[in-house]
C-alpha cells in the first residue's frame, strides 16, 4: 500500500516527525486525564436561596461547588477569531490502520457561499477521495470520483478557474507507486482528467493571465508536488492549458538544478503570471528550505520551463526547516509559513517568511511554548495588513489546533477551537474570502478514528465548542444565565445524577458532577430570580421533588416532598426576586404547583384539569407578579390559565388541533406580551400571542421540524426560535419587527456538529446576541451566539 500523502513537511528530528506524521499520532492518542485542580469564580454567587436565612451580597466566599473543575476550550463565544462549524463527515471513520478516517487537506473559496475543500476517507478498506461543499447553508459531501475502490485516491489541493470550473489535485495508487490525480468539476459534478505521471501533487493555483499578448485573459491552473526519479524525490510541477491551444494538462519541465531532490508542498500565483511555490529540499543532511518563482507573462513560458530558485533563508543550516504554505497579496508582498526545529531539544517551531518584492527573509513569530512543538501548515493573506495562518502545537502528548494572525506589524497567537481538549486536533490550511470570512480545515480524532474538522472566523452566527467527554448526558441539555457574563449548562447523567459546566466571561469549567444519589427520574430545570442566584428542580426517583440551590456554595439536593408527582416533569418560573412557582401535572391528571415566597408552601392543586396524560404544564412570567401557565387539553387545544391577584381559569384558547402530547413553548419578550409556539400537525411551525389580546393561531411555516421549537427573547421586542431540523442540524427563525427566516444557524446543517437532542437557549436574563446550546456527537457540548 501506498503511504499517504498529507501536509507532512518532512523535517527530521523524531520530535518533528511524530508530529508532523498526523496519521500516527492521533489514533493511538488516548484522552488524557482532566485536572481536578478547583475552579475559582470570579466573584461569589450570593443571595438567599428558598428556606434559608439570607446573606449580604459580597460575604460569601468563591466556591466550586461540590465536584472538581477543569478549564475546557476556553474562551469561547462572538469574541473567538475561529469557531468550530459543521462537516460532512462519511459514513466510514474507523479502520483497521492508525490513518483511517476523514480528513480534509486544502480548502479554497470563490464567495461565502461557494467554498470547496478537499481530502479522503477511509471507505472499509482502503481511502478514497472526500469533496466538501458549502453553498451558504454548511458543509456537506459531494460524490467524487476514485481511480479504484480497492486502491488508494488522496486529495491535497483544491483551486478554482472562472469558466474552467474547479480543480482538485492527489494521488492514487496503481498497485505499485503513486500516479499523478487531477479532477475538475464544471458545474455537474466531479470527473477524473485521466494522468499517467508517475508522483503526486500537493497544491493548485489558477489565475487570469493574459496569453501572449492577446487582449482576452484566460485562466490557467499550475499545479506542484513530487515525482520519484528512481534514486530521490524531486519537485515537481505540472500546468493547465486553456484555450485556444487545446484543453489539457502538460508536465513542466524539471525544477532547476540546484533542487536536484525535494518536494513542493504549496504554490500560489497572481494576475501577471508569477507565481511562488515553496517547500524544502531532502538532499542534504537536514532538510532546508525551498522556494521557487515562475516569472513568465504566458503559459508558454512556464511550458519552456522559467523556473528559477531563489535564495530561501533558514534559521540554521544544521537545523531542518521547511515551509508548507505560501500566500500572496502582490507580485511584492508574499508570506510563507511552516517549521524549523529551534525548539529546546530540537522541537519544531513556527517558521514565517516574507518576500518584499527583491528578497525573502525570516520575520518574527510566536509559538505557545519553546518547549513544545509548533508547526504552522497553512496561510492566506487577504490583503496586505491581514494574514491568517493555521496548524497545530503540542499541549502535553496531545496536539491541538493552532493559529496565528498577522496584523499589519506583527503576528501573534490567536485563539483556535478544539473538538477536545484530551484528543489531538490539527488545522492544515486556510482560505480567505475575506478578512472577516476565513476557513480552516483539517481532521481531529472522534475517540476512534479521524473526522473532518472545519473552522470559520466572523460568521453571522457562529458555533463554537463549549466542552467536551461528557459521554454520560441522558435527556436533554438545560442552560440558564443568572448575570451578564455568568452562565451555566445542567443536565441528568446517565448516572442518574446532576450534571453541570459553567461559564465566567467566556472560559468554561467543568464539567463536574452534583449530586451522588443517582435519584433523577427527570431532566434538570434551572431557573434564577435574581443577580447570582441559581436553583435545579427534578423529580426523584422517589416520586417527590428534588432541589439543589446556590447560596456560598451549591447547597443539598434536598427533598421538598409535594409528591407523588408520577410521570411529571417539574416545570419552575419566577416572577420576581425571591419568589419561585414549580408547576407539575398531578397524578389525577390536574394542575399542581409549590412555591416560595418567604418560605415554601403546597403542594396545592389548582385543578384546571385533565390536562392529559404525559402533558406537560409550561409557565412563563411577563412581570412581576404575573404568570401565564399552558398545556395541550385533551380536546388537543391549546388551553390556559393566568395568575393576576389571584388564579384565573383554565380557559381554551383553541387553536387545536395541536397533535397528540404537543410540546408547547411559551415566552415573553416584554411586559405584557407573550407567545405560544408549537410543532403543528403538518411539522411547520405555529403560533398563538397576546398584545391586548390573543392573536392566531398562524402558522409561520418554516417546517419540516425536527424537533419541538425552542424560543427565547434576546432583547425586549426581538425573539429567536431553535429547532433541530430534519437534516439533523439547527436551525431558527427570528423576529424583529416582523419574521425571517428559516434559515440554518451558522452553516451547521449536518456533520459533526448534528444535533443528539434538541436545542436550547439559554434563559434566565436577556442575552442580546440569542445563545443557544445543545449535544452533539461524540459526548460534546456545542454552543452558538450571534455576533450581531
Amino acid at each position: 500500500m501506498d503511504v499517504h500523502r498529507r501536509r507532512s513537511l518532512g523535517l527530521v528530528t523524531a520530535a518533528v516527525v511524530a508530529t508532523a506524521a498526523l496519521a500516527a499520532s492521533l489514533v493511538t492518542s488516548m484522552p488524557v486525564a482532566a485536572s481536578t485542580s478547583p475552579s475559582p469564580l470570579a466573584f461569589p454567587r450570593v443571595g438567599p436561596g428558598p428556606g434559608s436565612a439570607g446573606v449580604s451580597e459580597g460575604t460569601a466566599s468563591p466556591s466550586s461547588g461540590t465536584g472538581q473543575s477543569r478549564r475546557v476550550d476556553g474562551p469561547l463565544g462572538a469574541s473567538d477569531p475561529w469557531s468550530v462549524v459543521g462537516s460532512g463527515d462519511t459514513t466510514y471513520s474507523q479502520g483497521p490502520s492508525n490513518e483511517d478516517g476523514d480528513e480534509l487537506n486544502d480548502v479554497t473559496c470563490v464567495s461565502s457561499t461557494d467554498c470547496w475543500a478537499v481530502g479522503y476517507y477511509y471507505n472499509g478498506t482502503v481511502d478514497q477521495t472526500l469533496i466538501e461543499q458549502d453553498t451558504g447553508s454548511g458543509w456537506f459531501v459531494v460524490p467524487s470520483p476514485d481511480t479504484s475502490g480497492s486502491l488508494d485516491n488522496v486529495l491535497n489541493g483544491v483551486a478554482c478557474a472562472g469558466q474552467s470550473g474547479c480543480w482538485a489535485v492527489g494521488s492514487s495508487y496503481n498497485g505499485s507507486n503513486d500516479q499523478t490525480l487531477i479532477e475538475q468539476e464544471t458545474g455537474s459534478g466531479w470527473s477524473i482528467v485521466v494522468r499517467t505521471d508517475s508522483g503526486f501533487l500537493t497544491s493548485i493555483s489558477c489565475v487570469n493571465i493574459p496569453l501572449n499578448g492577446m487582449s482576452s485573459p484566460y485562466w490557467g491552473c499550475f499545479a506542484v508536488g513530487t515525482y520519484y526519479n528512481g534514486s530521490v524525490d524531486v519537485p515537481l510541477e505540472e500546468w493547465y492549458e486553456p484555450y485556444p491551444y487545446g484543453l489539457g494538462w502538460h508536465t513542466g519541465a524539471a525544477f532547476p538544478s540546484g533542487s536536484a531532490s525535494g518536494e513542493l508542498t504549496d504554490i500560489d500565483c497572481f494576475s501577471n503570471g508569477d507565481c511562488w511555490a515553496v517547500g524544502f529540499t531532502t538532499g542534504g543532511t537536514v532538510a532546508q528550505t525551498l522556494i521557487g518563482e515562475g516569472d513568465g507573462v504566458n503559459m508558454g513560458s512556464f511550458a519552456s520551463g522559467s523556473w528559477s530558485v531563489v535564495p530561501s533563508p533558514d534559521t540554521s543550516s544544521s537545523q531542518a526547516n521547511a515551509l508548507s504554505s505560501v500566500s500572496c497579496v502582490s507580485s511584492s508582498d508574499c508570506w510563507a509559513v511552516g517549521g524549523a526545529d529551534t525548539g529546546s531539544g530540537g522541537d519544531a517551531q513556527n517558521l514565517v517568511e516574507q518576500y518584499n518584492g527583491s528578497s525573502w527573509s525570516i520575520v518574527p513569530s510566536p509559538d505557545t511554548s519553546s518547549s513544545q512543538p509548533n508547526l504552522l501548515e497553512g496561510v492566506a493573506c487577504p490583503s496586505a495588513t491581514d494574514c491568517q495562518a493555521v496548524g497545530f502545537d503540542e499541549s502535553g502528548s496531545i496536539d491541538q489546533t493552532l493559529a496565528a494572525q498577522y496584523n499589519g506589524s506583527s503576528w501573534s497567537i490567536v485563539p483556535s477551537p478544539d473538538m477536545s481538549s484530551g484528543r489531538d486536533n490539527e488545522l492544515f490550511a486556510v482560505a480567505c474570502v475575506s478578512s472577516a470570512d476565513c476557513r480552516g480545515v483539517g481532521t481531529f480524532v472522534n475517540g476512534t478514528a479521524f473526522s473532518a474538522l472545519v473552522e470559520q472566523t466572523a460568521v453571522t452566527e457562529e458555533a463554537a465548542l463549549a466542552s467536551a467527554s461528557l459521554g454520560t448526558v441522558a435527556g436533554t441539555l438545560h442552560p440558564i444565565s443568572w448575570g451578564t457574563g455568568n452562565e451555566d449548562v445542567f443536565w441528568r447523567g446517565t448516572d442518574g445524577n446532576l450534571w453541570q459546566e459553567y461559564a465566567i466571561n467566556g472560559t468554561w469549567y467543568g464539567p463536574q458532577q452534583m449530586t451522588t444519589l443517582a435519584n433523577l427520574a427527570s431532566d434538570p430545570q434551572p431557573i434564577s430570580w435574581g443577580y447570582g442566584n441559581e436553583e435545579v428542580f427534578w423529580r426523584g426517583t422517589d416520586g417527590n421533588l428534588w432541589q439543589m440551590y446556590y447560596l456560598n456554595g451549591w447547597q443539598g439536593p434536598s427533598s421538598l416532598g409535594d409528591g407523588p408527582l408520577g410521570n411529571a416533569t417539574p416545570e419552575p418560573v419566577s416572577w420576581g426576586p425571591g419568589n419561585i412557582e414549580v408547576f407539575w401535572e398531578g397524578t389525577d391528571q390536574n394542575l399542581w404547583e409549590a412555591y416560595y415566597a418567604n418560605g415554601w408552601h403546597g403542594p396545592q392543586g389548582l385543578g384546571d384539569g385533565p390536562l392529559g396524560v404525559g402533558n406537560t404544564p409550561q409557565p412563563v412570567s411577563w412581570g412581576v407578579g404575573n404568570l401565564e401557565i399552558f398545556w395541550e387539553g385533551t380536546d388537543q387545544n391549546l388551553w390556559e390559565a393566568y395568575y393576576a391577584n389571584g388564579w384565573v381559569g383554565p380557559q381554551g384558547l383553541g387553536d387545536g388541533p395541536l397533535g397528540p402530547s404537543a410540546t408547547l413553548t411559551p415566552v415573553s419578550w416584554g411586559v405584557g406580551n407573550l407567545d405560544v409556539f408549537w410543532k403543528g400537525t403538518d411539522q411547520n411551525l405555529w403560533e398563538a400571542y397576546y398584545a391586548n389580546g390573543w392573536h392566531g393561531p398562524q402558522g409561520l411555516g418554516d417546517g419540516p421540524l425536527g424537533s419541538a421549537p425552542h424560543p427565547v427573547a434576546s432583547a425586549s421586542g426581538v425573539l429567536d426560535v431553535f429547532w433541530s431540523g430534519t437534516d439533523g442540524g439547527l436551525w431558527h427563525t427570528w423576529y424583529a419587527g416582523g419574521w425571517i427566516g428559516p434559515a440554518s444557524f451558522g452553516g451547521v446543517p449536518t456533520g459533526d456538529a448534528a444535533l443528539v437532542a434538541p436545542p436550547q437557549p439559554l434563559t434566565g436574563v436577556f442575552t442580546n446576541p440569542a445563545e443557544v446550546f445543545w449535544e452533539g456527537p461524540f459526548g460534546t457540548i456545542w454552543f452558538a451566539s450571534s455576533n450581531n
